[in-house]
């Protein structure tokens, strides 16, 4: 469509007229060529006179202050469709400014159609401040106005240049350019917008993403790079960033509808939002004020507002008009802690488009259309078939009302029991079992998983329902920490009662019997105190010690019997234990003889009676006892009362029997004995074993010999050591010296007879004298 070139915003020259004035050759409208010529310098001159006495629009520094903003894409040239008198007078600028510098700058922006009462509609705009001055502007118009009143219908490619000085320079004729684009652009579209260098030129694209319309112009570029601002505006008003622009006929305090630039792949770390409108021919302001804001949050959304306009900016995003959107304010935490997990993602739908967010600890503000789903990350990544963080929360709905929450993911290990039942007995109900799970209990039944909470327990009952207090089905736990994924192994043992009472005899022990038993599967041993009831595996056995712990060699505590069993069926079992004393019952020698009780355990407090009993050839010589109760003495029958451990010895003296024979004696010595056997005799004598004997045989008269010891034995003296019972016989005889004096001394005597008679015979008449010396 062609167009009247658009007027610069300065108005050089004759631009307002909307085209160059030109003087047409004809005599028939001048009388002379220096007439025409005097009449033209003279417009000329006075146009320029007051061109150069009307105010000039300035920039005002983003002080938060009223500021005239002052730079903009102008009206295009013309007037198309409506009466000369809506002029568009008053220009309001919503806008942000970019802190850093580009090479390129490129945003989308939702084209959307709206317009005043008097049909004029925005232009959304991306702006390009060079590093020289120059000023670059690429957009998307609606209802665009043209300088003389009127407007341009629908969506149009808008562009525009200006030089360092802050005049309009493209396109040539001033003035907003107002292009086509090569398809259509609906409302709503969501369009590209893009400056950027190449070959020397600047390139101004717009491109619709839905419908593939394209428009695009370039020109010299002046700088090579797009460079930020720590306020609104620079120079002339000029700025890098965006900014929706509408022009209206009368002073404007309205607000507008929501249009959205974005760039999901540039973060800025700050940017200054401002406001301002202003009347084209005076420049005079009517508004306008800025703030800076540091985007420490990047999705956080920030408001800005003045006099009835409103505008909302993040590190990606920058909105203008009031929202028609809901807000999404969210933040995340973790419940139970773990690693190797990641971070949620939102996921909604603004302007019909669906966008993406990573949400992070610290709440965040998103804005999704009104009536739309949303929908948060259900679980975290990282999570697994057996490990995960899941939130109970609701993760997606429909957007009716502002939503401001954090979402808590659970940190959870995926669980399970498997349970057995062992032993006798069915028709029991399963066990019934619980978690935490989302921070609340969730009961279960039988063998069954669930996601529990990680650091929680999984809580499973210790006893099956119907079980008695004598007969039970019972597992030793019952419960189990989440630590990971856990299958709890539970076997139900089949259980009976064993109620054991001991009891005493004879004194306190120092502690209770001993149980050896079967429980849950597995042996055990442990003492208990009197009257304890044990649960044991049915069908095992079970035996209690015969002695309490503390008996030793001396004393002790001892049960006879009914100290094992078979645990089939429930039952009580009473033991008595005995409290006894060790009687030791010594003989000495043992060859001896022996005791009517031998060595044995008393019980306590008890009178014990005990005889001996001598071999042959031996006899009984004491008693020697220590302890307390013991009995010393040469009494046969001993008496021992049992108040403490009791040793009694039984002595024994072997006998030594000393045979005499006629004619002799036996003179004997020893320490222990000392005597004589007279002849004829025998005698025995009864000594400790192994006492020294010695023996001295004395014939009765010097006619008689010893004749020597039977068995042999050697001569005399004899001397020997008693070991056992033993005989000695002492042998006497005529000693031969003596018959041989005796002959002799007869013969003498017969002799002296003889001769004693013949003698007398021989003087018979003398008798003899008997006193005579022979």
């Amino acid at each position: 469509m062609e167009r009247d070139p658009p007027l610069t915003r300065k108005c050089q020259g004759l631009c307002l007229l909307g085209r160059k004035f030109t003087i047409p050759k004809s005599p028939s409208r001048f009388s002379s060529l220096n007439l025409r010529n005097g009449l033209l310098l003279l417009v000329v001159v006075s146009f320029c006179i007051l061109l150069a006495s009307a105010p000039a629009r300035t920039a005002t520094p983003s002080t938060g202050s009223s500021l005239a903003h002052a730079a903009g894409a102008q009206p295009a040239g013309g007037i198309v469709g409506q009466p000369s008198s809506l002029i568009p007078k008053y220009d309001e600028q919503l806008g942000m400014t970019f802190p850093e510098a580009f090479s390129e700058l490129s945003y989308n922006v939702t084209a959307v159609a709206q317009s005043d009462a008097q049909g004029f509609g925005p232009g959304y705009l991306l702006n390009g401040l060079t590093n020289v001055g120059y000023w670059y502007q690429v957009g998307v118009a609606f209802d665009w106005p043209y300088q003389k009143g009127g407007y341009d219908v629908g969506f149009n490619f808008l562009y525009e240049a200006f030089n360092s000085s802050g005049a309009s320079i493209y396109p040539s004729g001033g003035g907003g350019g107002l292009d086509n684009f090569s398809g259509t652009v609906n409302n709503g579209d969501l369009l590209l917008l893009q400056l950027s260098f190449s070959n020397e030129q600047v390139s101004f694209r717009a491109h619709d993403w839905s419908t593939g319309a394209d428009a695009n112009q370039s020109f010299p570029a002046f700088g090579s790079k797009f460079v930020g601002l720590g306020s609104s505006s620079g120079a002339n008003g000029f700025f890098s960033g965006l900014m929706t622009e509408w022009y209206h006929v009368n002073p404007y305090y309205g607000s507008e509808a929501e249009a959205t630039y974005s760039n999901s792949s540039t973060r800025l770390s700050s940017a200054t939002l401002w406001v301002d409108e202003f009347n084209v021919n005076s420049s005079r302001s009517l508004f306008g004020s800025s703030r800076t804001y540091a985007f420490s949050n990047p999705d956080q959304l920030r408001p800005f507002s003045l006099d009835g306009a409103t505008e909302y900016a993040n590190a990606y995003s920058f909105i203008t008009g009031s929202l028609s959107k809901t807000q999404i304010t969210l933040s995340y935490s973790v419940a139970g802690g773990g690693t190797g997990f990641g971070t949620p993602q939102l996921s909604y739908i603004e302007n019909g488009t669906v966008q993406t967010a990573t949400l992070s600890m610290t709440p965040a503000t998103f804005l999704a259309d009104s009536g739309s789903v949303w929908q948060v990350s259900g679980s975290l990544p990282g999570s697994s078939s057996t490990e995960r963080w899941e939130t109970p929360q609701v993760t997606n709905e429909t957007l009716t009302t502002s939503i401001s929450e954090s979402v808590v993911y659970f940190h959870q290990y995926l669980c399970a029991l498997v349970y057995t039942l062992a032993g006798d007995g069915s028709g029991h109900p399963p066990p019934q079992w619980s978690v935490t799970s989302f921070g609340s209990p969730k009961s279960l039944s039988g063998n069954a998983s669930a996601w529990a909470d990680a650091g929680t327990s999984l809580l499973y009952p210790q006893v099956l329902a119907g079980s008695t207090s004598s007969e039970r089905w019972a597992t030793q736990n019952s419960n189990l920490t989440i630590s990971g994924p856990e299958i709890a192994h539970v076997t139900y043992y089949h259980q009976v009662a064993l109620n054991v009472v001991y009891l005493v005899s004879g004194g306190k022990a120092p502690t209770g019997p001993r149980i050896n038993a079967t429980s849950f599967g597995s042996p055990f041993s442990q003492t208990f105190p009197n009257s304890t009831a044990f649960f044991l595996d049915g069908g095992t056995t079970w035996s209690l010690s015969p002695l309490l712990p503390g008996s030793g060699a001396e004393e002790r505590w001892f049960a006879s019997g009914g100290t094992a069993g078979n645990a089939t069926l429930p039952r009580s079992v009473t033991v008595v234990y005995q409290h006894q004393y060790a009687l030791t019952v010594d003989v000495d020698p043992i060859a001896g003889g022996s005791v009517t009780l031998p060595s044995t355990w008393a019980v306590a407090g008890s009178s014990v009676q005990f005889y001996e009993n001598p071999q042959i050839g031996w006899k009984f010589e004491g008693w020697t006892g220590s302890g307390n109760g013991s009995y010393t003495g040469p009494l046969s029958a001993a008496t021992v009362v049992i108040s403490g451990p009791v040793t009694e010895n039984a002595t024994f003296y072997p006998g030594l029997e000393i045979d005499v024979g006629p004619n002799g004696a036996v003179v004997y010595t020893s320490l222990t004995a000392n005597g004589t056997v007279p002849a004829g005799r025998s005698a025995i004598v009864y000594v400790p074993v192994g006492s020294a004997f010695k023996l001295r045989a004395v014939p009765s008269s010097a006619f008689f010999v010893f004749a020597g010891w039977s068995p042999s034995a050697g001569g005399a003296p004899l001397s020997l050591t008693v070991g056992s019972p033993e005989t000695v016989t002492a042998h006497f005889d005529l000693n031969p010296l003596t018959l041989v004096i005796g002959a002799t001394v007869l013969a003498a005597a017969v002799a002296l007879a003889l001769l004693s008679i013949m003698r007398g015979r021989k003087l018979a008449a003398t008798p003899p004298d008997f006193n005579a010396p022979v």
